[in-house]
Parts: C-alpha cells; sequence; structure tokens
C-alpha cells in the first residue's frame, strides 16, 4: 500500500509504500512454485537476511511550481519514483537467489531425471511476468 504525504510548506509530495519485508521471498516462492508446477506452500526458500527488504521504500519529489502544480500528477509522479526504487531492490534480492539457488540447481539437474521438467521451464520467464503484473 502506498500512502502519500504533502508538505505544503516545502511543497513537496511523498509516497511512501509500507509492508515491503518479505516481498521478495514471497514472490520468488510464486515464481519457484510456477516453474516446478507445485500446488502448495511447501516450497523451500531459504531463510536469509539476502532476501529481506526494507520495511518501506520513500520517494519525494519536489514540486517546481506549486501555483499551477496538479496533486495528482504529483502522486503520479511520486509512485512511479518509488515503485523503481522498490523494483530496483526487488530484482537485486531475486537475482542474488537466482544466482546461489536456482541457476547451480539448473546446472546439474541433468543428473536427476525427476527434475528436468524445472530446467526446461525459464525462470527469467515467471521474473518477467511478474514485472508485467
Amino acid at each position: 500500500m502506498i500512502k502519500y504525504y504533502y508538505n505544503e510548506e516545502n511543497t513537496e509530495i511523498t509516497a511512501v509504500l509500507v509492508n515491503t519485508t518479505y516481498d521478495a521471498a514471497k514472490q520468488i516462492r510464486k515464481m519457484v512454485k510456477n516453474c516446478i508446477g507445485r500446488n502448495h506452500d511447501k516450497v523451500f526458500i531459504p531463510n536469509s537476511k539476502e532476501l529481506l527488504m526494507n520495511k518501506e521504500y520513500k520517494a519525494t519529489i519536489k514540486l517546481r511550481h506549486p501555483d499551477t502544480f496538479d496533486p495528482k500528477e504529483g502522486m503520479r509522479i511520486a509512485k512511479e519514483k518509488v515503485m523503481k526504487n522498490y523494483y530496483r531492490a526487488l530484482d537485486r534480492r531475486i537475482e542474488w537467489y537466482y544466482n546461489t539457488a536456482i541457476k547451480p540447481f539448473i546446472e546439474n539437474a541433468d543428473t536427476f531425471e525427476k527434475f528436468t521438467d524445472f530446467k526446461n521451464k525459464s525462470f527469467e520467464a515467471e521474473l518477467q511476468k511478474a514485472h508485467n503484473k
């Protein structure tokens, strides 16, 4: 959820995206489940501080022309900025997980017949789907 704060004194709008600490782990779990086709919540995601995100993300924009500025437009710009920061952080965690858990598994999947389907499904495609939502 994004909360907006308007500071009339400094003519600033701040967007704050809250409750994001576990978003990377949730997204990775969903992506892995889609790749391996499991329909339950027991997909193992390691507990790592690398997957924890900030509790909140903030973005502040300074209004250049406060007399003619539309607050809705300012909120749109602030939202765009905070989401850019959020997705950059989310991508870093997903990339870390991919490089430490998925990539080595895929490279060794040929030795395990039951996991060959996992190798054929694209984790990158799941990442792309997540960004398109």
